[in-house]
Order: structure tokens, then sequence, then C-alpha cells
């Protein structure tokens, strides 16, 4: 009876133990205990948090210095809320009970000028918005060549906010900016300087 008492114990003890030592648990990209369990998800402007077993290897990889993701500049902060890593601004917007600038609002707030995050609203090459490029008749790129209008045989390859001009539209420049052109072309596209 004695034996049969062990056995019992040993069956019941034995899948506890199994299950202890199999692989460890898939706890998801994104659970947390507390903020340093969380990383961001991508080397450069991350837009995500991850839990720190997923992070990648971000050793050999240079990023830019451009603010353009919500932890760039110091504009967000990686925490663990409700058990989730999430990014969370940390400039907060009383007067507006805003967390975080509308990017696109024709307001160049205070958040997005220091962290030079919308160019749309607070600016791009020369000073130029979004709205004012639109309005003269111009073309707004998120994204432009720095090199535009400018005679090099190289280019780096960077994303710049700009109004440009020129091309086979004709767009144009706000009042009291030029389209600088290198004239090699015929329908150059320019930058509004």
């Amino acid at each position: 009876m004695k034996k049969v008492g062990i056995l019992a114990i040993i069956l019941l003890i034995l899948p506890i133990f199994i299950i202890g030592c199999t692989n460890k648990i898939d706890i998801g990209r994104n659970f947390c205990n507390k903020d340093s369990d969380c990383v961001a998800e991508q080397c450069c402007h991350p837009i995500y948090a991850i839990n720190k077993i997923f992070a990648p290897d971000c050793r050999k990889i240079s990023c830019s210095e451009i603010c353009q993701g919500p932890l760039d500049c110091g504009v967000g902060e990686i925490k663990c809320i409700n058990s989730i890593c999430t990014i969370k601004p940390s400039i907060i917007y009383p007067e507006k009970n805003l967390t975080e600038p509308k990017c696109g609002d024709n307001t160049c707030d205070l958040n997005e000028k220091q962290s030079n995050s919308c160019p749309k609203d607070c600016g791009g090459v020369a000073g130029i918005t979004k709205r004012q490029c639109e309005q003269s008749n111009g073309y707004w790129n998120d994204c432009g060549s720095p090199c535009l209008g400018i005679t090099t045989h190289y280019c780096i390859k960077a994303c710049i906010a700009q109004c440009e001009c020129g091309g086979q539209p004709g767009w144009t420049c706000p009042y009291s900016f030029t389209c600088r052109l290198t004239g090699n072309y015929q329908n150059e596209l320019g930058v509004c300087v």
C-alpha cells in the first residue's frame, strides 16, 4: 500500500517537473513585467517597442541623426504599460491636453519644433512649410533628394522635406523664394530656396 502511495505521488509530480524543463514559454514579442524588459524594435528611428529577448542586434548599424521616430531626440520613452512594451510621448501639452503633436495640422507645435519631427508644419528646406508650398503651386515632398538643383556626381542618400519646383508640371515657389536648378536639363526638377 505504501508503494502505491509513493507511485501516485511520483506520477502527480512527474508531469510538473517535465513541463518545467521544456523550452521557455512564448511570452509574446511585446509582453513585459517592468520598463527594463522593453527595448526599441528597430535600430534606427524606432516606432515600436518589444521585449528585450527579441531585441535586434544594432552593434554594426549606423543611423542618421534625423529626428523622425517617436523616440528620437527625447520626444518619447519606452515603458511597460499594462504588461505591454509601449512607446509613450514624454512631452505633454496641458494647455491643449495633447500628448503628442498632430503633424500636418498646419500648426507648428512646440514638440514638433523642438524635435524637428514635422517639417510639414514647421518648415523643410529654407523654412518653407507644406501649406506655403502647396498654396504657391509647388510640390511638397516629405522625402526629397538633398541634391536637387546642385551639379554633382555624388549625392548622399537621405530624405529631406522640401518644396520642389520646375519639372514638367511647372511647379513654382512661394513668394520671395527661388527655384534652384542646375540648368543642365529641360523640364528639370528643382528645390525652392
